[in-house]
């Protein structure tokens, strides 16, 4: 009895045992799923630290050869210097010649439009790769891989942000200077051609042009002995020369012709409102006594402007004195006004009437009024011309003719 006793109490003890071994074995068991965690924690933490190497690398490298080229070039620009310098110094001050041929202006000349913005382009280039050197070096552990302590490009996004708009900055710039300086090689898809300012001949001021055209006189005066003229010598007087003297018989009711100066008129101005001739007048200058004899060519006009398309004036001499202004009447349109649209051209006669007594010798010259149709200012201009007639007597009158080459006495 004694040794079923100790058996069953051994039994009992070894079951114990291995219920205590068992329980301790079960308790440690939750704890592998934790180390399991931390393991691909680990591992995960790892992979994400070692992704951006290979990057971070490339990007190291890249800025090592750019510094190296930029550095390279930085020290070419330097030992050009002292051989560029003196070569430009010599050539302003013209101990050297210039070039025959410059490719690059060739170039320029025929691509005007892209030529100007790789000009920008290369000169932004040229500065940007003068300015690298100054950065940081890459150090041997930036070379070698790409950790943490890489610095990597130097450059952060601001100043890429900041480096293209200064660039197209610049383009604009020039661009916009192209447009406004308008060279001569600027092509006229950028450079629109304005309007074609208007062709001035003569006498003008702001707005109006005023042209000699020819004089209209039944007779023209001889200032010299009629033997000395001739058709050979050229020296007759004509219709179309405005130093011409016309003259005119007074005491005769009605003359072949009568005296008309002809004017061209010419509204400068290339766009905005009309012009409006208010008032063509005579003024006097100079009124000396008229020649003794008076020996005149007598050759009736081949044209007559009174029978013109143009706009014909009258203005009746009486006989006023130097510096009087005669108001003129519109002979078309008595009361009415002359008007040229911008650029317009047309004609002006001015005919001169003599009411007198007496023979007399005038100088005078033409002013005319105008205004612009909006506004109320009004413009007076007085071309240079000096015109001259003679409005004589017939017991002073001598007329001659052309005669074979030569002056005759009627």
């Amino acid at each position: 009895m004694g040794k079923k006793q100790e058996g069953t109490s051994a039994r009992k003890s070894e079951a114990a045992t291995s219920s205590t071994t068992q329980s301790k074995v079960n308790t440690s068991a939750p704890t592998t799923p934790t180390a399991v965690t931390s393991a691909s924690s680990n591992q995960s933490k790892t992979g994400v630290s070692s992704v951006p190497a290979p990057a971070n690398k490339v990007h190291t490298m890249l800025y090592r050869y750019v510094y190296r080229l930029s550095k390279a070039a930085r020290g070419y620009v330097k030992k050009s210097l002292p051989l560029i310098v003196p070569s430009v110094v010599l050539m302003l001050l013209g101990f050297k010649q210039l070039p025959s041929s410059i490719p690059l202006l060739n170039f320029a000349r025929e691509h005007q439009v892209a030529s100007p913005i790789i000009g920008a382009v290369l000169v932004l280039l040229f500065v940007v790769a003068m300015i690298i050197p100054f950065f940081p070096m890459p150090g041997p552990k930036d070379e070698n891989d790409g950790s943490q302590g890489s610095t990597g490009w130097p450059i952060r996004p601001w100043v890429i942000a900041t480096a293209m708009s200064t660039t197209s900055s610049v383009i604009s710039s020039i661009l916009l200077l192209i447009v406004l300086i308008r060279p001569a090689w600027c092509p006229s898809t950028l450079c629109l051609t304005p309007a074609p300012a208007p062709l001035i001949y003569g006498p003008h001021d702001a707005n109006l042009e005023v042209n000699f055209t020819a004089i209209q006189s039944p007779a023209y005066v001889l200032t010299k002995n009629p033997a000395q003229y001739s058709l050979r010598s050229n020296n007759l007087p004509t219709s179309n020369d405005r130093t011409s003297i016309g003259a005119v018989l007074t005491d005769v009711r009605k003359t072949s012709s009568p005296y008309i100066v002809a004017l061209t008129i010419h509204n400068l101005r290339s766009k905005g409102y009309t012009m409006i001739i208010e008032e063509v007048a005579l003024v006097v200058k100079q009124t000396p006594s008229t020649p003794l004899p008076l020996n005149v060519l007598a050759q009736p006009p081949s044209l007559l402007y009174q029978n013109q398309s143009g706009n014909l004036y009258n203005v009746g001499y009486q006989g006023q004195r130097v510096n009087a202004a005669l108001p003129a009447t519109y002979v078309h349109l008595p009361g009415g006004y002359v008007q040229l649209r911008p650029i317009e051209t047309d004609s002006l006669y001015l005919q001169v009437t003599p009411r007198l007594v007496t023979a007399i010798d005038l100088r005078f010259s033409v002013r005319i009024t105008y205004r612009i149709a909006n506004e109320a200012r009004r413009y007076s201009f007085t071309p240079p011309y000096v015109f001259e007639v003679v409005f004589a007597k017939v017991w002073n009158w001598h007329p001659y003719h052309l005669q074979d080459g030569r002056l005759v006495k009627s």
